[in-house]
C-alpha cells in the first residue's frame, strides 16, 4: 500500500515502475480481504464453522451487529478527519466503514456459503453497478468523503461510497465476503496449499480471460468517447458508455475480472503467509503480525505523513523505505508495552462500552473483557 502511495507509476526514463505495477490494485484488495477476515475472527472465527465439533460461546446476533456499526461509525469519521488534511492519497477508511456495515448481516453464514457468495458477487455486482450507472448517467467521483458532503449532500455521498467512488463498497463487498470465508474456515496446511494454488490460478486466469476478450473488444474501447484508454488509470469503476469495459482487468477498474484477479492474489498472499508463520519461518515473518495488529494507527500516521509531501532530498523509493521502517519500529515498540495500538484501543473501548456485560466473552482479557484479536479489524 505504501509503495502505491509513494512510488511513482513510471520511472525516470518513462518506463513502468516494476514495484508500482506489482502492487497496484492488489494491495488495496488484500487490505479489504484482510478486513473481512478480521471481522470473522473477532466474531469467533472457525468456531462458528458448522463442520467443526466446537460449540462456540456466541454473542447475540443484534449485539454483534451493534458492535460492527459502532466500529464502522468511528472508522468512517476518522477517514473524514484525515480528509481534512487534504492528503495526496484517496482515504479508504470511510468506504471501509460502509463495507463493514454491508458485511455484518452476512458474517455468520458458513464459510463455504460466504466464499461462493463472494465469487458470485465479484461477477454480478460490477454488472449491476454498470447497469445502474448507465441508466442514471452517474460518472466516477473522486472527491474525498467528507463531513461537508455528509452535511450538504448525504445522498450523493452515499452514492459515491456505494457505487461511484474510488473504493465502491457495493462491489468491494466481494473482497470482504472472501475474507470472512477465510476467517470462518478451518485452515489446515493442506487447505492452505490448495488455497494458494487456487489463488494463483484465479489471479492468472482472470488476466488471461481479459486478454482473450479484448482481442475482440479492444478496438471498440479505443474508439470509445468516454475519454478513458485501455492503458490509463481507473478509479473504482469503468465508464458506463460500453459494456466492453467490463472485459478489462486493469487495477482499480472494479470489473468482474479485476475483482477475481485481485481476490486470487489476496488469497495467495494470505495462504502463503499463514503457512510461513506456522513453520520455522515464524520468526522471520512474525513481526508483521505486530504491524498488522495496529493498521488503523499506522495507516492514519502514514496518511498524515504523506500529506506533507516528499521530504527534501529524498527519492520516492527512499521515502517509502522510511515509512515502512517507521511503521515496523513503531509497532514493535508500542506492542512491547500495550496490547493495542492507540486508535485501535479507542475503537475497542467504544465497542466494549456498547456491549452489554452479559455479551462480553467470559474468557477475555480481564482488563477489557474483550478478545485480543480484534484490532486488525479496527
Amino acid at each position: 500500500m505504501m509503495v502505491t502511495h509513494l512510488v511513482p507509476e513510471y520511472g525516470e526514463l518513462g518506463g513502468a515502475n516494476p514495484a508500482f505495477t506489482l502492487f497496484d490494485g492488489r494491495a488495496s484488495a488484500l487490505f479489504a480481504v484482510v478486513a473481512g477476515m478480521s471481522l470473522a475472527l473477532a466474531d469467533g472465527g472457525s468456531r462458528h464453522n458448522p463442520t467443526t465439533e466446537q460449540r462456540p460461546w456466541s454473542r447475540p446476533f443484534g449485539v454483534m451487529l451493534l458492535r460492527i456499526v459502532v466500529r464502522a461509525v468511528l472508522i468512517g469519521a476518522l477517514g473524514m478527519v484525515l480528509a481534512l488534511t487534504d492528503p495526496p492519497i484517496l482515504i479508504i477508511l470511510t468506504y471501509y466503514a460502509l463495507l463493514f456495515v454491508l458485511l455484518a448481516p452476512l458474517l455468520r453464514l458458513p464459510a463455504v456459503v460466504l466464499g461462493v457468495l463472494g465469487l458470485v458477487w465479484a461477477v454480478g455486482a460490477p454488472v449491476l453497478s454498470h447497469l445502474i450507472r448507465r441508466t442514471y448517467g452517474w460518472d466516477v467521483e473522486l472527491d474525498q468523503p467528507s463531513f461537508a458532503a455528509l452535511a450538504s449532500e448525504p445522498a450523493m455521498l452515499a452514492r459515491e461510497l456505494l457505487l461511484t467512488g474510488a473504493y465502491p463498497a457495493g462491489t468491494w463487498l466481494a473482497y470482504a465476503l472472501i475474507g470472512a470465508a477465510l476467517g470462518r474456515a478451518v485452515l489446515t496446511p493442506q487447505r492452505l496449499a490448495v488455497l494458494a494454488g487456487a489463488g494463483l490460478a484465479l489471479a492468472v486466469g482472470a488476466q488471461l480471460v481479459s486478454m482473450a476478450l479484448l482481442r475482440t473488444g479492444a478496438d471498440l474501447l479505443r474508439a470509445d468517447v468516454s475519454g478513458y484508454t485501455l492503458e490509463g488509470r481507473f478509479y473504482g469503476t469503468t465508464p458506463s458508455s460500453s459494456w466492453w469495459w467490463l472485459a478489462i482487468a486493469r487495477p482499480h477498474s472494479g470489473t468482474p475480472l479485476d475483482l477475481l484477479a485481485t481476490i486470487g492474489s489476496a488469497v495467495l498472499v494470505i495462504a502463503v503467509m499463514i503457512l510461513l508463520f506456522r513453520t520455522s519461518a515464524r520468526l522471520a515473518v512474525g513481526w508483521l503480525a505486530l504491524v498488522g495488529s495496529m493498521t488503523l494507527t499506522l495507516y492514519s500516521a502514514h496518511g498524515l505523513a504523506a500529506s506533507r509531501g516528499l521530504p527534501a532530498g529524498l527519492s520516492p523509493e527512499t521515502t517509502w523505505l522510511v515509512h515502512a521502517v517507521a511503521a515496523a519500529v513503531i509497532a514493535l515498540v508500542w506492542r512491547g508495552w500495550f496490547r493495542r495500538g492507540p486508535l485501535e484501543a479507542v475503537v475497542a473501548g467504544a465497542v466494549t462500552a456498547v456491549t452489554p456485560p452479559s455479551a462480553r466473552r467470559p474468557d477475555a482479557h480481564p482488563a477489557t473483557r474483550e478478545p485480543s484479536d480484534t484490532s486488525a479489524a479496527a
